[in-house]
């Protein structure tokens, strides 16, 4: 009121009425329209533009790599390079509806291996084969061959038509003498009494092994191919034999036999020295059993021991044939100087008993072939062919060795009976003479004389002459053992 009593109203001021409050969320209903519409645009905006545009970028990528890999034989480092495709991240992109339900390239390298689908699934190989992802093929686990001509080499698989065994071997080595492989030791050696010790390249079961022979252990036993120290006499501890046989010998197997005798001028040498060995093996790979034999020696037994000896050999071997699957009928023998001598004589006297002392005289000494190499053959004359050939020899004046008698002049009648030449008849094996042309110890004068008298008496024969060759040696060896072979062949298995 003012001071005249009337009530004051400011200019300024509202109007209070009496009336009743507003709700404060009517202010709030209309604004949630408005979100509903801002979020509904985003979502199409996404859709439409964001979302749209990938998927576009994912066909785009698979009808890219369809297009490359069929214009480009499946070259899928080209294809990926090329459509910007990473493998190893968008396996996505290959499995399921991707490049890998293409049915002509569901199993190339494009496709891995864990996407699995229809196609991928029902891959399989029939008759044993295994399917190969890499060259997506069937291949055979295991590769039969069969050979249209010639043997199968199981080492190298290759069909070879004469040589079913070749130098190539799985294991082991080759050797030539038996056609085989072997691994060393290529048999079993073992020893019931003695050591196991090798002499000159042989392996024997011994107690000692010093070269003075008698002390040498002479217990009979034997090898895989050979049985060692069979005695074909009872007088000497020299009147033994090896007797080896080929190799895989078939069971009651009947073999044609040779007969080696060592050289060594009646003084020394033994059936273990290098070239009966040698011939031993040479031999029994061709399908004959071989028996390298010991006679006695000068030293303990003159003329004429050792001619009994070896007829005592031939006869001992027959008598006991069957036991060791021996042919009687086919007996050949080999011998080298003393050897070649002792040997000739085998070859002249098969009818003549003269030499035929001892056991089993029921069985004949001859023999069907004899290879006589540089052997002396006419003691009569042995000094003046040597002087002949050799005019500045001074020839001792000592007795021989052998038959205890001054060789230049002074055996008489037992040179006369212990020369070979003196029993050739028409009925003597086939001979094959070799012998060296410049031999200064046996002159080859000595063979050439046997040679012209077989001819003369119509036994068959062969000489062979070795230029520049002295007194043995192995050029009588490996340059002639086919034509050894040979002439054994055609009169010991025909």
């Amino acid at each position: 009121m003012n001071k005249r009593g009337q009530l004051y109203i400011p200019s300024n001021s509202q109007n209070i009425e009496s009336t009743p409050k507003s709700n404060p969320w009517k202010k709030i209903i209309w604004i949630i329209p408005v979100i509903i519409i801002i979020i509904l645009g985003v979502v199409f905006i996404y859709k439409n533009f964001y979302i749209s545009q990938e998927t576009n970028t994912e066909e785009s990528v698979k009808i890219c790599m369809n297009l490359c890999m069929k214009e480009n034989n499946d070259n899928l480092p080209f294809c990926t390079a090329k459509c910007n495709l990473n493998i190893n991240a968008t396996k996505s992109q290959l499995c399921g509806d991707g490049i890998c339900d293409n049915l002509e390239r569901a199993h190339s390298l494009l496709c891995p291996r864990d996407c699995i689908n229809k196609s991928y699934a029902n891959v399989s190989c029939i008759n044993g084969f295994e399917y190969n992802l890499s060259t997506n093929t069937c291949q055979a686990k295991n590769v039969t061959y069969i050979c249209q001509n010639g043997t199968l080499n199981n080492s190298t698989n290759v069909c070879e038509v004469n040589a079913p065994i070749t130098q190539v071997c799985p294991q082991g080595n080759y050797n030539s003498l038996t056609g085989n492989c072997e691994i060393s030791p290529s048999i079993a050696y073992v020893c019931s009494e003695g050591n196991l010790t090798e002499i000159n390249g042989t392996k024997y079961c011994v107690e000692y092994v010093q070269q003075n022979i008698s002390q040498k252990d002479y217990s009979v036993y034997r090898t895989a191919q050979a049985i060692y120290n069979l005695n074909y006499g009872s007088g000497s501890n020299y009147q033994r034999l090896d007797l080896y046989f080929p190799a895989n010998l078939a069971s009651n197997q009947i073999v044609p036999l040779i007969i080696d005798i060592h050289g060594g001028g009646f003084e020394g040498g033994d059936k273990t020295e290098n070239d009966s060995v040698y011939y031993a093996i040479k031999f029994s790979g061709q399908g004959y059993a071989v028996a390298t034999l010991n006679y006695r020696l000068a030293s303990e037994a003159k003329y004429p021991a050792a001619n009994y000896d070896v007829k005592s050999a031939v006869r001992w071997l027959r008598a006991n044939a069957d036991k060791y699957g021996l042919d009687n009928n086919h007996v050949g023998v080999i011998g080298r100087s003393a050897g070649g001598y002792l040997a000739a004589l085998l070859g002249v006297t098969g009818d003549n008993r003269t030499f035929d002392v001892g056991d089993n005289l029921n069985y004949s000494s001859s023999v069907q072939a004899v290879i006589d190499q540089y052997g002396i053959t006419d003691f009569s004359t042995f000094s003046a062919d040597l002087l002949s050939q050799f005019p500045n020899r001074v020839l001792g004046k000592g007795n021989d060795p052998y038959l205890n008698c001054v060789v230049n002049g002074g055996c008489g009648n037992r040179a006369v009976e212990a020369s070979p030449i003196n029993y050739v008849s028409g009925n003597d094996s086939p001979f094959f003479i070799i012998h060296g042309n410049i031999d200064d110890h046996v002159p080859i004068n000595q063979s050439k004389k046997l040679y012209s008298k077989l001819q003369n008496s119509g036994v068959v024969s062969y000489f062979t002459q070795v230029s520049g060759a002295g007194h043995g040696g192995t050029q009588f060896n490996d340059p002639y053992i086919d034509q050894y072979v040979e002439f054994f062949n055609k009169y010991l298995k025909s």
